[in-house]
């Protein structure tokens, strides 16, 4: 093999970094293989593909059969698709249409680099992510062992765009569940909910969505307040039908019809 040719060598800041060249990886020809080391440790890869919207689905779907089904799918702000996996380990995986497909443990040292790329072509702060998994990570058994469905629901995230499309205002979040089992879900559950994945979650709102294009919305991710009725696609309210009160002396919601 030739440096240069066939691979590349670089240290910095106690890091080594070694790229191998013009690899096949997932069926996928000419492709760029990173890896970091620090104490002679792994800690950090990336292959750099040229993703388009059918080779996402195509590395998702491969990704899914090791890793099951992302923690967090983030449409396209400009740059492309986002998946992120985490693992029983706390690894993180990426798919990234613009970035590639990146791998590294939830405490290396290279995150707040990587963090920067993600905040600036998805705007998605991993070092946020990863703090959010931690806090559920002890809920994820016991939500399956519970049967919540809200638990059990992916969490999807958006941008929050201004009127014009030129800034990103901040980041929503929702879950999509069937208008029929959302009727199922106890009032325990829905507390649940609120408290383990709303509450304090930072994001501008966060809503539960029905196929009918109904749900409850969080506005601000106040979990005292939230809404039902009409939302639009990106989770918000249009017409609300009731309000879900939390009830600070029952410590219980209580939900009112609009007029």
């Amino acid at each position: 093999m030739k440096e240069a040719v066939d691979y590349q060598c670089d240290e910095s800041n106690d890091i080594s970094a070694l790229t191998l060249l013009h690899q096949e990886v997932a069926g996928y020809s000419d492709v760029s293989s990173s890896y970091l080391f620090s104490d002679n440790k792994l800690i950090a890869g990336s292959y750099d593909l040229d993703i388009d919207d059918t080779a996402f689905d195509d590395l998702s779907k491969k990704i899914a059969q090791t890793y099951e089904k992302p923690y967090l799918e983030k449409e396209s702000t400009g740059w492309g698709k986002l998946s992120i996996w985490i693992d029983d380990s706390k690894d993180v995986i990426t798919l990234s249409e613009m970035l590639g497909i990146t791998f590294f443990e939830a405490d290396s040292p290279c995150l707040e680099f990587l963090n920067d790329q993600f905040i600036e072509f998805h705007d998605v702060d991993l070092v946020s992510e990863i703090k959010k998994y931690n806090n559920l990570d002890g809920l994820s058994e016991s939500a399956s062992d519970s049967s919540n469905p809200l638990l059990n629901a992916q969490v999807v995230t958006a941008p929050v765009k201004s009127g014009d499309n030129s800034k990103t205002l901040g980041t929503y979040a929702y879950i999509s569940i069937a208008k029929d089992i959302l009727k199922t879900v106890t009032l325990e559950q829905f507390t649940e909910f609120a408290q383990t994945v709303v509450d304090n979650s930072g994001y501008n709102w966060f809503s539960i969505i029905c196929e009918d294009g109904t749900g409850i919305c969080f506005s601000g991710s106040d979990i005292y307040y939230p809404s039902y009725g009409k939302l639009d696609t990106d989770g918000a309210i249009t017409d609300g039908y009731g309000d879900i009160t939390w009830d600070f002396n029952t410590n219980s919601y209580t939900y009112t019809p609009r007029q």
